[in-house]
């Protein structure tokens, strides 16, 4: 079986894949030593210039490279280069994991051997030593997002959402009693109401009202040369009677 330097060889995209890599390790380096260096210059002028200057270096892109990695699966340069480190299995890429890949960036002279190790396996063509050891590799940016897509690989931690929070459904509320009527005692009643309003009757069609006599009819006058019936009579009839005699008969 080829190992991974035979692969490379053969493989036109195996070696720009590779020179990617390379030209984002020098971004990053640039990155991290050039203002370490710079800064050491100057207080080695002055007389404080720390003995090892390139340890710190070494410790601060350890350290840069595994947290950038563990939060947004890439660094500055891998950025640019459009390379992402994903995991090989369903754990995330952690910070742990993120320190064990890179620690050999500590040192030039130990990256490369941590390279040359990993192109020596069996059937492996882009994958450093620590990369095996981690259980990660580095692929393209557009690999990357199909890989997660399909749930080869989790996202980096620094992109992970949170879990939806289920919220339990309140229970319903009871629809609010209706206040209940307030009794109100009834008013006495007013003594002037009480008092019968007398029904006026309804009046008949010749404009009389029911119920009510009609006025007497006055009696027609007698002429003048007329007398009234029985007084004539009567006084004839007192004429007539005899006078009484003395024992009253």
């Amino acid at each position: 079986m080829s190992t991974g330097v035979d692969m490379v060889l053969d493989d036109k995209q195996a070696q720009e894949f590779w020179l990617r890599r390379v030209i984002a390790y020098v971004i990053d380096v640039v990155i991290i030593y050039v203002p370490i260096e710079i800064i050491s210059s100057y207080a080695w002028s002055l007389g404080y210039a720390h003995q090892a200057p390139w340890v710190i270096a070494g410790t601060l892109m350890v350290v840069y490279t595994a947290l950038f990695e563990a939060e947004l699966g890439y660094t500055i340069g891998k950025r640019i280069m459009d390379l992402e480190v994903v995991s090989l299995d369903p754990r995330p890429y952690d910070i742990k994991r993120g320190l064990i890949r890179n620690i050999t960036k500590i040192h030039f002279a130990l990256l490369i051997i941590d390279m040359i190790g990993g192109l020596f396996q069996e059937g492996i063509s882009n994958q450093r030593y620590l990369d095996t050891v981690g259980n990660c590799e580095v692929v393209d940016t557009k690999m990357a997002q199909w890989r997660r897509s399909q749930g080869f690989s989790p996202p980096p931690i620094g992109s992970q959402q949170p879990p939806p929070v289920t919220v339990q459904p309140e229970a319903e509320a009871e629809p609010p009693m209706a206040p209940e009527p307030e009794v109100v005692a009834p008013e006495p009643p007013d003594e002037d109401a009480l008092q019968e309003v007398p029904e006026e009757p309804p009046a008949d069609p010749e404009g009389h009202d029911i119920g009510i006599p009609p006025p007497p009819v006055p009696p027609e006058p007698l002429p003048l040369d007329e007398t009234i019936p029985g007084e004539a009579e009567g006084e004839e009839e007192y004429e007539e009677m005899p006078p009484p005699d003395d024992d009253g008969k």
